[in-house]
């Protein structure tokens, strides 16, 4: 008889340890998976411009200041894809009663490199929204990849408020479906300048007059 309370005793022991094992592992796999999957914070890149300005359009180029060049390299050593996103909006400034609504939005462009390399062909593939090309020279793709050009119309009225908002982001790798959705999750995810504010010059329309 005290032998089977004694096997009764030691397997509800095993059983309310299995059980504890199991709480436990409840608990902590949750707090594992939110401590890795935490968005990690956008790190800081700088950003520098050239403006072109014309009678009636201006032309902006952006560029990332000190690329990170290693880095990419080591991601297409995993035959992975790097992003680079470039965005610039024209706004006009709002002034009087309505200056609480914020800037007026007038225009904006925006593009989505992707970068990759073929070790086969030995070449650097740059692929943008509307087309693609290839380069052997490692310093070629480089800068075409951390540049980014476009155009707008000169705004008729009201020319001397108007202003750019420029923002770089950099994605080191680009994870394909259905991974992609872990981007915002790593701790190398994207890295961003923030938005960067612009001045347009005005531009002085020609007088008539004799030569």
């Amino acid at each position: 008889m005290k032998a089977k309370q004694s096997k009764q005793l030691q397997s509800c022991s095993k059983t309310g340890l299995k059980k504890s094992s199991v709480s436990k592992a409840s608990v902590l796999i949750p707090v594992i998976v939110l401590f890795f999957l935490h968005p990690a914070p956008l790190r800081s890149l700088e950003l520098t411009h050239t403006l072109f300005t014309r009678e009636s359009t201006f032309s902006i180029r952006i560029t990332m200041v000190d690329f990170p060049v290693q880095k990419v390299r080591n991601v297409f050593q995993k035959r992975e894809t790097t992003q680079v996103r470039f965005e610039v909006r024209l706004f006009r400034e709002t002034t009087g009663l309505l200056s609480f609504l914020g800037d007026q939005l007038i225009g904006e462009h925006n593009d989505t490199y992707h970068g990759s390399y073929d070790p086969f062909y030995e070449m650097f593939h740059l692929e943008t929204s509307d087309d693609s090309h290839d380069f052997l020279q490692e310093e070629n793709f480089f800068s075409a990849f951390r540049s980014y050009y476009t155009s707008f119309v000169q705004p008729e009225a009201e020319a001397d408020r108007i202003y750019l908002k420029a923002r770089i982001t950099f994605t080191p790798r680009k994870l394909m479906p259905p991974l992609n959705v872990l981007e915002p999750f790593l701790l190398d995810s994207r890295e961003t300048t923030g938005w960067v504010r612009i001045p347009v010059p005005a531009v002085e329309k020609p007088t008539g007059g004799s030569p």
